[in-house]
């Protein structure tokens, strides 16, 4: 129940992602791209979205909007990011083991790729191994992650869903959707063995 629950909020974030210019041709894309996304993260990480983890993060079985800036900083390594404007719509952890879920009502007038960087160099500065991106074969629903990435600008390439980074003995998985009006940002953590 958990696993298909994560799967379905990625893949949600995802048509949300790439079905913002309403053309129907790119939505049939963005919902067939979503789901070889989710078939590949369910390969990727398991049941309930834990790939051989068995450590319950800090507070994720009970956060809230009151919380949410603790659970994360002690999870994922970092305090929430926003600016001015930006209200809290949704904070979850869907399996209420190691993901969370934050959505931000944000002002029409932001530049996305600015709040982007901003968790890039967040991750960065916190990582004890750098930042991958990852990559999603399109074509056969493998996940990868790619070399150690220099900057935000080796990120822009394209190419990568998210990123990945470690922290406190976790590896971290992290993807964004920042737009005008809406902001998603989700991560997932496994223990490292």
């Amino acid at each position: 129940m958990n696993k298909k629950f994560l799967i379905s909020i990625l893949a949600f974030v995802l048509c949300f992602t790439f079905t913002s210019c309403g053309n129907k041709t790119e939505e049939k894309d963005a919902v067939d791209a979503a789901e070889k996304v989710g078939k590949a993260l369910e390969k990727e990480f398991g049941d309930a979205g834990v790939r051989g983890s068995d450590q319950k993060g800090d507070g994720l079985d009970n956060v809230t909007e009151e919380n949410y800036a603790k659970v994360m900083k002690a999870n994922f390594g970092f305090e929430p990011i926003y600016g001015d404007g930006w209200t809290v719509k949704e904070v979850s952890s869907p399996n209420k083991v190691n993901n969370l879920r934050l959505n931000y009502k944000t002002p029409n007038d932001i530049v996305p790729d600015e709040w982007t960087k901003k968790y890039f160099d967040a991750a960065m500065a916190v990582s004890t191994d750098g930042v991958r991106g990852m990559i999603m074969d399109m074509n056969t629903g493998k996940v990868s992650k790619s070399d150690k990435l220099a900057n935000y600008e080796s990120y822009k390439s394209g190419k990568y869903w998210g990123w990945y980074y470690e922290w406190n003995g976790r590896e971290i998985q992290f993807n964004p959707s920042i737009f005008p009006g809406d902001a998603l940002v989700s991560f997932v953590f496994v223990e490292k063995k």
